[in-house]
C-alpha cells in the first residue's frame, strides 16, 4: 500500500514516481533552465544560459495570451532572475 507503518509514505516508493509536479517542469524552458543551472563545462554555460533565457521570454509572452498561469509565471520569474545571477556569477 505504500504506507511505512506511520501513516506517511516512503521516501522512493513506486507511488512518489506517479506523483506529478508543476506541470510546467514538462515545457521545453524548464528543461532548458536546468540545463543551462547543472552544466558542468564552463564553455558550454553562456550558450545554456541565453538558449534558457530566450525561451523564458517565449514562454512569458505566450502566457499572456491564455489563462493566467501563476505558478508558472512565478516560476518563469524565479528562473529567469537564477540565470541572471549565473551569469553574473560567470562573468568574475
Amino acid at each position: 500500500m505504500g504506507l511505512n507503518g506511520t501513516g506517511f509514505h516512503s521516501h522512493g516508493s513506486p507511488e512518489d514516481a506517479r506523483v506529478p509536479g508543476p506541470p510546467h517542469r514538462l515545457q521545453p524552458w524548464y528543461k532548458a533552465y536546468l540545463a543551462a543551472l547543472f552544466e558542468p563545462d564552463r564553455k558550454i554555460i553562456a550558450e545554456r544560459v541565453r538558449k534558457a533565457k530566450n525561451l523564458i521570454v517565449d514562454r512569458s509572452r505566450a502566457l499572456r495570451y491564455i489563462r493566467p498561469q501563476v505558478a508558472e509565471q512565478r516560476a518563469l520569474e524565479n528562473a529567469l532572475n537564477a540565470l541572471r545571477a549565473l551569469a553574473s556569477c560567470m562573468k568574475t
